[in-house]
Parts: C-alpha cells; structure tokens; sequence
C-alpha cells in the first residue's frame, strides 16, 4: 500500500490507489468460486495460466509506479506469480487448491509490516472513508490491524486443511462463502463498535468534538 506521512496526509491519488488495491484484494478472494466451475472444464495447468495472466494485468499497471508499493507487496506478488508457475508446470490441482492459503498469508504479512510504519494498514483503510479520524484512534487502530493479522492467520490455516483434507466442494463452501461471512461480520462489528467509541470520546471531550 503506498506510504503514508507521519502527519497522516496522504494525497487524493494515493488513497484512490489504496483503494483500488484493497478492491483487488477482494477480486483475488473470489478465487474458490472461480476454480471450482472451472476445475470440471479445464486443466489445473490452464486455470493456473489464467491466473498468472491476471496477476500481471493485475501489478502491470504498477510498476512503473513501484516507489508507491512496499517491498512486501512484491514479494507477495511475486509468490503467488511462483505459485502459479508451479502449478502450470505440475498440473497439481493441490497447489491450485494452496491459493487461498497463499493470499492470506500474503494479506498477513502486509499487514504486519505496515505497523512498522507511522500509520497503520487499517488506518489507511479507515482514513479513505474518514480523513478526519481523531489522532487517539491510532493506537485503537494498530490494535485492529493486529486481529486482522490474527484473522488472516487463522483463516489461512483453516485454508489449508480444506486445501488437503477435504473435497472440491467443501473447499470452495469455505473459501468461497463461509471465509466471506466471516470477513464481513468482522468488518461489521469492528466499524460498528469504532462509531460508537469515537462518538463517546467526542461526547466526552469537546476538542475532539470539534475536530469529529
């Protein structure tokens, strides 16, 4: 995601670039649905050509904007790009079966190093939709980016058993519904209680008032 100044400003092209990667994100998700109602007509190798071209389209339009990603974007990138490669090569329905788990671990690690930086990936996020969030949400925050990594943990660990022990069907069930649900409750609810905290602490404090 592109950095973020200490201050918090960021520019109007780079919160859109922010959140047409954030969009892609979502569009690299939907995955399991693809694979299953192409895993009956196609090849592994085929599905997985079909997905390194859409990598490429995808980070194609980046790269000559590479000053505006963080070196693990690449490196995330470049995984699953490998990914890809070896299952053309291998025709492995497994490792076509491993993506789910490879973007989360990806999506972990992004999120991970991005608290290495003044401002934290889900504040970046937050401030797209409200720029003007109080400074004394930060540490709140960090603290969400933090169980987002613990979410992506735990969602690409379950990624990898349906991945190994499980069927096509039941594997594209939970990385294709029920991995969605969950998402989208924990979106819900943390935007939800986050409201209702920083309209207390606006209650409570007039400067923050102010400023909300």
């Amino acid at each position: 995601m592109s950095p973020i100044h200490a201050n918090g400003s960021a520019s109007l092209p780079r919160a859109s670039s922010g959140k047409a990667r954030w969009q892609s994100v979502v569009a690299l998700l939907a995955y399991p649905v693809l694979i299953l109602a192409g895993v009956t007509l196609l090849a592994p190798r085929y599905l997985a050509l079909m997905l390194l071209a859409g990598l490429c389209l995808r980070y194609r339009r980046n790269l000559r904007a590479h000053r505006l990603l963080m070196p693990v974007e690449w490196a995330v990138a470049g995984g699953l790009a490998a990914l890809a490669c070896a299952t053309a090569l291998s025709n492995s329905e497994l490792l076509l079966r491993c993506y789910p788990v490879a973007v989360n671990l990806g999506m972990g690690l992004t999120f991970a190093m991005s608290l290495r930086a003044p401002m934290s990936m889900i504040e970046r996020i937050a401030r797209l939709h409200q720029p003007d969030l109080p400074a004394d949400a930060t540490p709140y925050l960090r603290n969400v980016t933090r169980v987002w990594i613990a979410f992506f943990v735990l969602n690409g660990s379950i990624a990898l058993c349906t991945a190994l022990w499980t069927s096509r069907e039941i594997w594209s069930l939970y990385n294709g519904g029920i991995a969605y649900v969950m998402i989208g409750l924990l979106f819900a609810c943390e935007w939800l209680y986050r409201r209702r905290m920083l309209a207390r602490k606006a209650n409570r404090s007039p400067v923050s008032g102010a400023r909300t």
